[in-house]
């Protein structure tokens, strides 16, 4: 997802058609990543929880998760 401005507000949502277990999560950012992105889980695709949030992200590849 790109934005002409480099501020527009933009989200994706996976539905993996079932309640699955995430132990992992790596996300690639290209040169124009998101300085501040929150990552949201829910069971049903209606009530979030935020499992993750980044003021200051670094770009590159990370692992939100922690894990390695």
């Amino acid at each position: 997802m790109r934005s002409e401005q480099g501020a527009a507000p933009e989200w994706w949502q996976v539905d993996f058609g079932d309640v699955v277990e995430l132990d992992r999560m790596v996300i690639h950012w290209e040169a124009a990543n998101a300085l501040v992105y929150e990552i949201q889980l829910s069971d049903d695709g209606t009530a979030w929880r935020t499992v993750r949030r980044q003021d200051h992200g670094p770009g590159g590849k990370i692992n939100p998760c922690g894990h390695r």
